[in-house]
């Protein structure tokens, strides 16, 4: 009897480490499907000007009603949008002036590094910028819209009116 209770308790110090190792091995599985799956996303987002702000002095421009936000890369709190994962990605800004208010100059920049400047003109109607890119991105890279410090004070029409968007191809 003792000889099959000390036998017993050897097959379960084995299922014990039996059963270790294999929730060792599915917390690694998870981890690593959850690593896969952030690199694989597809993150997108969209997002509107609120009122109509001014900016100037090389200030972000802050998109900061968020339509969608796939992935939760954009900040509308600070306008930037943080890449995931590396990839190829598009953006598309396209911001109004007010009626008779003076020009607008933006800047689309990845990181430091200015992409693409726009410019809108002053005139007796809204006059749109347009901004694209098609960027090849590193995760943590960022892509903001900014001010390119040239003009003073300038103002954006918000309302629905200005956009940026951006999304992995």
């Amino acid at each position: 009897m003792e000889n099959a209770i000390a036998n017993l308790n050897i097959t379960v110090a084995r299922l014990q480490a039996d059963k270790d190792l294999l929730s060792q091995q599915v917390s690694t599985q998870t981890k690593l499907i959850t690593q896969l799956q952030a690199e694989n996303s597809k993150p997108a987002f969209f997002a509107v000007v609120t009122g109509n702000p001014s900016i100037g002095n090389d200030q972000t421009l802050k998109f900061a009603s968020v339509k969608t936000n796939q992935g939760g890369c954009y900040d509308p709190i600070t306008g930037v949008f943080i890449a995931p994962s590396p990839g190829l990605y598009h953006f598309t800004c396209v911001t109004y002036n007010i009626n008779n208010a003076d020009d607008i100059h933006l800047q689309m920049n990845k990181n430091n590094d200015v992409l693409v400047n726009g410019y809108s003109s002053r005139s007796s109607e809204a006059e749109s910028l347009v901004m694209n890119i098609v960027v090849n991105m590193t995760k943590g890279d960022h892509i903001y819209v900014q001010h390119r410090g040239t003009s003073g004070i300038d103002q954006v029409r918000g309302n629905l009116f200005s956009t940026f968007s951006g999304f992995k191809l």
